[in-house]
C-alpha cells in the first residue's frame, strides 16, 4: 500500500509514489537494525559473537545492558555490576570498547531519525534538514522509542513540537505566527500519517446512488448516515491544503498569510487523499459523523446557517453527491431500510 496524496483541489492529479516510500518500513523492529543503521543488517545478537564480550558475564546480563547503553536508558536499574564499558566489551585492533559500542548507539540513533524524516517529510521540507533534525534528535531523547514497531516512534512529536514552542510576546495580539503554520503543517502531516495507518473502506465499493435517491423526505430526516473511519477534518489557523501540495511535489513556496482552513484527510482504494473544504459543509458533517440524524443536523445546522436556507434543496442535493461519490458516505440506517451497506 503506497502513501501517495491525491489533491483534488488539484484535479485529482496524485503525488509522486516517491515521495512516500512503502510501508515496509514502519515495520522495520528494533531487533533488525544493523551497524549500518539499515534494516537486515548486522543483528544485536552478533555484537556479542566472538571476543567482544568480557568472559564470565551471565549472557543474558550483557544482552539487557547492551540494549540499555544503545538505547540511551542507561539511567534505569543497572543490569551488571560495571560503572565503565570496558569492564563489559573487549576492544578490537582498531577501535577502544567505548568505540565499539558508539558505533552501535550512532546506528540506532541515525536509524530512528531516519524514521522521522520520512514520516514528517514534508514538514521537513518546509524547515529544512538542520532545523528538522535538531527538532527531531531532542524529540527522540525525551521520548525514545518503547513500541516494537517504528511506526509509532512520531506519536508524539507534535505534542513534543507544541511543548517546544517559545513563549508568545506582545505580538500574539496580531494573531497566528510562524510557529503557529509550523504546528498546523506537522499537525496535517501527523494525520496523514494515521489515515494511512489506520482503518479503510477498502473492502467495501461505493454507496449506490439510488439508496438515497430512494428515501422519502422522511425517511430521509430520519436516517443516520455512518461515514467513512478514515475520514479526518483538520481544522487550520492557516491555509495549508496548497502549501503541503507545493511541498510535497518538491517546490518552495512562500508560507501563505493567516487564514483558517478545515481539510478533511481520508483513504480510499489504498490512497490517502486531502481536499479543502468549505465551514458549511464541514459543520453539516460533523454533525452526521457525532451520530445525529439528517433531520436533526439540518435543524442545527440551519439555525447557525440560517442564510443558506432558500438553496437548501439544490444545496444538499450537491453536497450528498459529492460526499457519496468520494466514499465519505458508506452506509445508511433508516426506518424501514434494511442497512444498506456500500458495496
Amino acid at each position: 500500500m503506497s502513501r501517495d496524496v491525491a489533491d483534488e483541489a488539484h484535479g485529482g492529479q496524485a503525488v509522486p509514489p516517491e515521495e512516500y516510500p512503502d510501508e515496509v518500513r514502519r515495520e522495520t523492529t528494533v531487533d533488525q537494525l544493523g551497524s549500518d543503521g539499515a534494516a537486515g543488517g548486522t543483528s544485536l545478537g552478533s555484537v556479542l559473537e566472538g571476543d567482544i564480550t568480557r568472559e564470565g558475564l551471565p549472557l543474558v546480563d550483557v544482552q539487557r545492558w547492551l540494549v540499555d547503553q544503545i538505547m540511551g536508558q542507561s539511567g534505569g536499574p543497572a543490569t551488571l555490576p560495571v560503572t565503565t564499558v570496558e569492564q563489559v566489551l573487549a576492544p578490537s585492533r582498531a577501535l577502544s570498547a567505548a568505540d565499539r559500542l558508539a558505533v552501535y548507539q550512532h546506528a540506532y540513533t541515525a536509524r530512528l531519525l531516519e524514521v522521522l524524516r520520512e514520516d514528517y517529510t514534508v514538514l521537513r521540507r518546509a524547515l529544512g534538514n538542520e532545523l528538522f533534525d535538531r527538532f527531531a534528535l531532542e524529540y527522540l531523547r525525551q521520548h525514545p522509542s518503547t513500541s516494537y514497531t517504528l511506526g509509532r516512534l512520531g506519536d508524539r512529536f507534535v505534542a513534543f513540537l507544541e511543548q517546544s514552542r517559545p513563549p508568545r510576546g506582545e505580538a500574539a495580539a496580531d494573531g497566528p505566527d510562524w510557529s503557529d503554520a509550523i504546528l498546523d503543517l506537522a499537525r496535517l502531516e501527523a494525520v496523514v500519517n494515521r489515515v494511512f495507518d489506520g482503518p479503510g473502506e477498502e473492502d467495501r465499493g461505493p454507496l449506490p446512488a439510488s439508496v438515497l435517491q430512494g428515501l422519502t423526505a422522511e425517511r430521509f430526516a430520519g436516517a443516520r448516515l455512518q461515514l467513512s473511519a478514515s475520514l479526518v477534518f483538520v481544522s487550520l489557523r492557516f491555509p495549508l491544503q496548497d502549501y503541503f501540495t507545493a511541498l510535497v511535489r518538491g517546490e518552495q513556496p512562500g508560507l501563505p498569510e493567516p487564514a483558517e482552513e478545515v481539510v478533511a484527510v481520508w483513504r480510499r482504494n489504498y490512497r490517502v487523499h486531502r481536499l479543502s473544504i468549505d465551514p458549511a459543509p464541514h459543520r453539516l458533517l460533523s454533525l452526521l459523523q457525532e451520530g445525529q440524524t439528517v433531520g436533526e443536523a439540518l435543524g442545527q445546522w440551519l439555525q447557525e446557517w440560517p442564510e443558506l436556507a432558500p438553496d437548501l434543496a439544490s444545496q444538499l442535493s450537491t453536497w450528498f453527491h459529492e460526499w457519496t461519490q468520494r466514499g465519505w458516505i458508506v452506509q445508511v440506517e433508516a426506518p424501514g431500510l434494511v442497512s444498506p451497506t456500500s458495496g
